[in-house]
């Protein structure tokens, strides 16, 4: 089955290579629905390859900055103080 992208939007690197970008997209067998894609050059899926050669000619926009993911800091619980 082929896939067809009936719309992309909010390009973000999802890594600092910017070898990933993630967006959203609709897909025509699916209809209005809203599906988070990450689109990359090695895809092994042609469409995936195809996107993000899209996303990185500017056809989608703006690709937006990479942002790392927060590191939750360890909290300590029922430490003995002496």
């Amino acid at each position: 089955m082929s896939v067809i992208f009936t719309s992309v939007m909010n390009p973000v690197w999802s890594d600092s290579t910017k070898t990933r970008a993630d967006v959203y997209v609709t897909v025509a067998h699916l209809g209005d629905e809203l599906i988070p894609f990450t689109a990359c050059a090695g895809d092994v899926e042609p469409h995936g390859r195809e996107l993000f050669q899209e996303i990185l000619d500017g056809k989608h926009g703006l690709v937006g900055d990479y942002v790392p993911p927060e590191v939750p800091q360890p909290t300590v619980v029922g430490a003995n103080t002496l």
